[in-house]
C-alpha cells in the first residue's frame, strides 16, 4: 500500500516539495485508502497514514494549468499510445477529481473539517 511506498516522499512536503514524477498509481491508493476505512472502520490507521496522503494530493494539486487541468509526466492508466508526458488525461483528472472527494470524507471521519471543505472546493474545481 502506498505508507509502504511513498509515504517517506510525501511525509513532509517542505523536505521533499513536489514530485512531478507522480503518476496516478499513487493517486488510485488514495481511494483503497477510503474503501478501507468503509470496509473497516480502522481510524486509527487512518490518522497515521493521513498526513502523507494529504501533502501528496496538495503537491499533486500544484502542477494546474491555466485552465484548472493537471498535468502529469506520466500516467499508468493510458495503455494507448498517446503521448504520455507533459499532458493532461481526462482519466488523471477524475481520478484526482475522485481522490479530492475521498479526502473530503475521510477528513470528515478524523473531524478534520477545514480539510474537508478544501478538499471539497478542489474536487469542484
Amino acid at each position: 500500500m502506498f505508507q509502504d511506498m511513498y509515504k517517506n516522499i510525501f511525509s513532509d512536503t517542505s523536505v521533499y516539495g513536489y514530485r512531478s514524477s507522480l503518476s496516478d498509481f499513487p493517486m488510485l491508493t488514495t481511494l483503497y485508502l477510503e474503501w478501507y476505512l468503509n470496509r473497516t472502520g480502522d481510524i486509527e490507521f487512518i490518522k497515521k497514514v493521513y498526513p502523507a496522503y494529504r501533502n501528496m494530493i496538495i503537491a499533486i494539486d500544484k502542477n494546474k494549468d491555466n485552465l484548472g487541468l493537471i498535468k502529469t509526466s506520466r500516467v499508468f492508466i493510458e495503455w494507448t499510445e498517446m503521448q504520455k508526458n507533459n499532458y493532461s488525461s481526462t482519466a488523471f483528472n477524475a481520478i484526482t477529481a475522485a481522490c479530492y472527494y475521498a479526502m473530503a470524507r475521510m477528513a470528515v471521519n478524523l473531524g478534520n473539517m477545514e480539510d474537508a471543505s478544501l478538499f471539497t472546493k478542489k474536487a469542484m474545481i
